[in-house]
């Protein structure tokens, strides 16, 4: 019986058809590449179109800082997306959505921003509250001095002063100071410092010569105008502080004690 054997297909003896199916391969891989570009572009421009644009731009709460440079430095902040660079500061998308910065690193000045953005309006309001100046710190061994706030940030350059109407600390501490960090390492330090100076004001002791002088002792003093020189530790405010100052100008000469110590707890060594 003849049997037919069927043969297999060889595709160098028949290389019209091997040259059809290649050429329809790279046919659909470049329609869709063009297909890609043509949304990507379509993409871009409905991003770009005039109602996505912001209609405006408000900067408010600021004082030290310009308008301009407030916005720049906000949607630099902003720039931790991708999509974001994509579409730029100039569209209301850009603020609207994602997460925006409280704080600037480039102005220490400037304590807090908020954004807030109308996608209907295109509007965008950056409130921007700035720090308010408390104290002077200056460097022992420099004359380098810095402007701080209230919570002991150090925010803006100042110039040596002198006199009792601006509260001004000497660093003795040999440290290198930088703006936007706090004049203490810890936060906790910071508080009893100012709550001691605080109550000296509520008992009418004047601040004459403030200094930190050392950390690892946790030392610092204040030299009041009424003459001695009251040192205290960094770690703790004195029981009962302000009922001791009150007391303190009756049961002491000031004119014989160069020296008020409180730097142990309960207890106060004069000289």
């Amino acid at each position: 019986m003849f049997r037919y054997k069927k043969k297999k297909f060889n595709p160098e003896l028949y290389p019209s058809h091997h040259k059809k199916k290649r050429n329809a391969i790279w046919f659909w891989i470049a329609s869709g590449a063009i297909i890609i570009l043509l949304l990507t572009g379509a993409g871009y421009a409905a991003l770009n179109l005039v109602w996505l644009r912001v209609a405006d731009f408000k900067v408010e709460g600021n004082v030290q800082v310009p308008p301009d440079a407030i916005i720049s430095e906000t949607a630099k902040e902003m720039l931790t997306n991708t999509w974001r660079g994509w579409i730029g500061p100039g569209n209301i998308l850009f603020w609207v959505f994602g997460k925006t910065p409280e704080r600037l690193d480039r102005f220490p000045e400037v304590k807090e921003v908020r954004v807030t953005s109308n996608l209907f309006t295109r509007s965008v309001n950056i409130t921007a509250e700035e720090r308010t100046p408390f104290a002077i710190l200056c460097e022992a061994s420099s004359t380098r001095c810095f402007v701080m706030d209230h919570e002991g940030i150090l925010f803006a350059s100042a110039p040596q002063t002198e006199g009792t109407l601006i509260l001004k600390i000497q660093d003795a501490t040999n440290r290198t100071l930088l703006l936007g960090m706090p004049f203490l390492p810890d936060a906790l330090w910071i508080h009893h410092v100012f709550s001691v100076l605080e109550a000296l004001k509520r008992n009418d002791f004047v601040p004459r010569a403030t200094s930190i002088e050392s950390l690892s002792l946790r030392t610092w003093s204040v030299k009041v105008t009424q003459g001695p020189t009251f040192v205290f530790s960094l770690n703790f405010v004195p029981d009962n502080l302000d009922s001791i100052l009150s007391n303190l100008s009756g049961k002491l000469d000031f004119s014989s004690v160069s020296t008020v110590n409180f730097e142990v707890p309960n207890r106060i060594y004069y000289q």
